[in-house]
């Protein structure tokens, strides 16, 4: 899986807003910076990014200071007007959404499971290892990919 990098003073998340449609012609849409990380020596890569609904959206990644990596998530419920960054504790893969509440984060170590859009995490027991991508049918049935 490939993570994109986006160094200091570089837009991180932006979102096409379309501007109010002229009968018959649609404009351009235009692009918001929705989210900025600028630190000094250090880089947030993204590792998966979620939006399971318009106003709630999730980005997993680890913020790399030198060699250490700090798992990390970045997370919206008001359509990316607020950004939260959240501690992880294992450096994540993957994410699926089933509504934009729960959802699910595959991680180097286990599964983890959100109920409130990516602000906080559990980790599930008894999960396969070395899984790399998860696919739910509901909140109790789904499938992994190793």
């Amino acid at each position: 899986m490939t993570s994109l990098s986006f160094r200091p003073a570089t837009v991180l998340l932006a979102i096409a807003a379309a501007t109010a449609l002229s009968f018959g012609q649609a404009p351009a849409p235009k692009w918001r910076m929705q989210y900025f990380y600028d630190e000094d020596k250090s880089t947030l890569a993204i590792a998966d990014l979620q939006f399971p609904s318009a106003r709630r959206g999730v980005a997993i990644g680890a913020i790399l200071e030198g060699s250490r990596r700090k798992p990390v998530a970045v997370v919206t419920s008001d359509a990316g007007a607020h950004w939260q960054l959240v501690n992880l504790e294992e450096p994540p893969v993957s994410l699926f959404f089933l509504n934009e509440s729960l959802g699910w984060m595959v991680t180097n170590k286990g599964l983890w499971q959100t109920t409130e859009a990516g602000k906080n995490w559990r980790k599930l027991p008894k999960v396969p290892s070395q899984i790399v991508r998860v696919h739910f049918l509901d909140d109790k049935h789904g499938y992994a990919v190793e």
